[in-house]
């Protein structure tokens, strides 16, 4: 019973909303469970006590073996140590207040293995080096020195072990822990420890409830003056800081070789520029990047080592295309056995990133990790889109996809089913039976999914796919997405002149070019609006030169800028609208956090990644999928209401920054590295 209560608990520290600017709803989930059995101080249905208790449960749990000696400073008496004894840890509190021995021996829970002692946060009674793991509750604004008070729980933890705190931060410098403090607080751990996991700050107005549009403090008289002193501008409510950090530190950067396939500067796409800014603001690590080609030579991107190996050697081709086996992986081996890297990074699957790569990095026990960057990598087609004509779930069902890819040849949907159930024992490859070549693509894909260490998405739909198909939620890491920051607020007023529409991405199908083209088409030819489309590339397919004979000779459409990645946000300020009307479930795209980092609300496709970020009727307008009616009814609406179109920019907040992103994969690479 005991175990259930603390896995609730354990979940919705877990959950990812726990670690969004808003709080309010996981707080008042965790409200709702029961705490009945445990010793209470009076604190723990304080708001805090409801997300610091689990998140810092969970840290200590997941970074933690039965029989590790755990040491709270400052811990009253609360819920959490018992907690942790009955997953076989062993735990020690101290606090100033000798009384509380007494209460501590009077609880049941797991007898003798928490244990009190009295001490000072400020000199803690152990030798250096004596426990696994330290933790702190809010307790640390009270010593009057948190410096200190962090330095001796650093101290006194073995090195490689975890530091987990919570504490007040004053923004005023009238209580808790005044502005200056916190500053040497993070000297301190800059210079002895490496984060596990990141700095989180929440404010009690993430308790607030909204009653009739009208904010609402919940219950109690003290949050609601914090709050409200607050909310007047005097700035004096204290910020609550969760630090997780592992106190280990090393001379030698731990090597990380990226598989990304292509890269920068032949290549501009989403992973690329993703790719290249985990690589920029990740300096600690020592990366490579890694791709496969035929003539070209090897390079320096930004002052990374970009290493072109040759092709692997191919004999069937179609075999190693759907199964991502290769026959002879010497090359890659030779590359692994000379850099000897500690991870190696997938960026999706495919001949420079195969099962085949995998294979010899589990050869050699290197760490691995993917990340998940576009929805083709679980679909034969590419797509995600069943037979082209409606968005595909992801489920991996053989005779569904097998059947998909029939119905792709124009072979009649009842004709397919039964031809997906046919199974050619001699045609290995699917030459000509497609039930071969689903059995191979899925064969690879479970084992490869199966085999790697981590699995890194940014879109929740995708998260949920992956564990459709089978792929265990403790391996799956979400990381939310980023873009650039907005460098000031955007301030312009939307303009009585023509509506100003962009595109921004590569010119490809699935990227729904031509819908928007169409949608345009169907206004008047005098209709006040200008389409604008930022990329490059449109002469490189017979998809973009045929959307550019489309838009040949319309006044309304301006002929493609190849763009900079960097330079894209700033162009986008002048814009009124960002249409982003893809066909394919999208993991980002980075063109949403393009947009609102530049001010400008989106009309985007109401499908996947998209629709987790833009919220209908409030930042942008989302049109059903694949609809050319209902996209032209939506940019007829803003080309007709400027007051809309003003109050849909207004709401534009910008996302969190690639920076911020980039950043959190140090902290998975640190994860992975500890927890080896």
């Amino acid at each position: 019973m005991l175990k259930n209560q603390i896995n609730q608990y354990i979940g919705l520290a877990r959950r990812t909303d726990l670690l969004d600017k808003d709080f309010t709803k996981v707080i008042h989930e965790l409200r709702a469970l029961p705490i009945n059995g445990f010793p209470n101080d009076g604190w723990d249905d304080h708001w805090a006590r409801r997300w610091e208790f689990p998140a810092i449960t969970s840290a200590i749990i997941a970074n933690s073996k039965p029989g590790d000696t755990i040491l709270e400073s400052g811990c009253g008496i609360t819920q959490v140590p018992f907690w942790l004894t009955d997953f076989d840890l062993e735990v020690t509190g101290i606090d100033l207040d000798a009384n509380l021995g007494k209460r501590w021996d009077a609880v049941k829970v797991n007898k003798g293995k928490a244990i009190f002692k009295p001490g000072d946060m400020l000199k803690l009674p152990f030798n250096d080096n004596t426990f696994n793991a330290s933790y702190s509750v809010s307790a640390i604004e009270h010593t009057g020195n948190a410096p200190t008070s962090v330095s001796e729980m650093i101290r006194v933890t073995k090195p490689g072990g975890l530091v987990v705190f919570t504490m007040d931060i004053d923004i005023a410098n009238t209580d808790s822990v005044p502005s200056e403090h916190f500053e040497q607080v993070q000297d301190i751990l800059q210079a002895q420890a490496t984060p596990l996991y990141p700095a989180r700050y929440v404010s009690p107005k993430d308790l607030l409830t909204f009653t009739n549009r009208t904010l609402k403090p919940q219950s109690s008289a003290w949050l609601g003056l914090k709050y409200f002193v607050g909310s007047i501008g005097l700035k004096k409510w204290s910020d609550q800081c969760i630090y997780f950090t592992v106190d280990v530190k090393s001379d030698v950067s731990a090597k990380i070789v990226h598989l990304p396939a292509s890269y920068l500067p032949e290549h501009v796409g989403g992973k690329e520029i993703l790719v290249s800014n985990v690589i920029r603001y990740n300096p600690n690590f020592d990366h490579r990047v890694a791709v496969h080609h035929p003539t070209r030579k090897s390079y320096k991107y930004d002052g990374v080592d970009v290493d072109v190996l040759p092709r692997l050697p191919v004999t069937n081709y179609r075999y190693s295309y759907f199964s991502k086996i290769y026959p002879d992986p010497s090359i890659f081996a030779s590359y692994l056995d000379q850099h000897k890297p500690d991870i190696v990074h997938f960026h999706d699957q495919g001949e420079g990133a195969s099962l085949t790569h995998l294979r010899e990095c589990k050869r050699r026990n290197i760490r691995t990790l993917v990340t998940y960057h576009s929805p083709g990598q679980s679909c034969l087609q590419r797509a995600l889109t069943f037979a082209g004509v409606e968005p595909c779930d992801g489920h991996i069902d053989y005779v569904r996809c097998t059947s998909c890819q029939y119905r792709l040849k124009s072979v009649p949907g009842w004709m397919s089913d039964v031809l997906a159930r046919v199974r050619l024992p001699i045609d290995k490859t699917g030459k000509f039976n497609q039930r071969a070549k689903t059995e191979l693509f899925y064969q690879s894909w479970n084992e490869f999914y199966s085999s790697v260490d981590r699995v890194q998405v940014y879109s929740t739909w995708l998260k949920n796919m992956l564990m459709m198909n089978g792929v265990p939620e403790q391996k799956i890491h979400y990381i939310e997405l980023g873009g650039p920051g907005a460098e000031e607020p955007s301030m312009r007023q939307v303009s009585s002149g023509p509506l100003k529409l962009a595109f921004a991405g590569r010119p490809t199908y699935i990227k729904g070019i031509h819908l928007l083209i169409s949608a345009i088409k169907k206004l008047p030819a005098d209709a006040p609006v200008i389409v604008y489309f930022f990329g490059a590339g449109w002469e490189d397919t017979e998809y973009g030169r045929d959307q550019v004979k489309a838009i040949a000779g319309d006044a309304r459409f301006m002929r493609p800028e190849a763009l900079a990645p960097k330079e894209v946000t700033k162009r986008l300020r002048d814009m009124d609208v960002c249409v982003i009307p893809s066909l394919w479930p999208e993991t980002g795209p980075l063109s949403v956090f393009d947009a609102f980092a530049a001010g400008v609300p989106i009309i985007g496709t109401n499908h996947a990644g998209i629709a987790e970020r833009v919220r209908d009727g409030h930042n942008g307008l989302l049109f059903h999928w694949n609809c050319v009616d209902d996209l032209h009814v939506k940019i007829r609406l803003l080309m007709n209401d400027r007051i809309e179109l003003q109050r849909l920019r207004e709401n534009v907040t910008p996302l969190r920054t690639s920076r911020e992103f980039a950043e959190d994969f140090g902290l998975l690479y640190n994860q992975m590295l500890n927890n080896a």
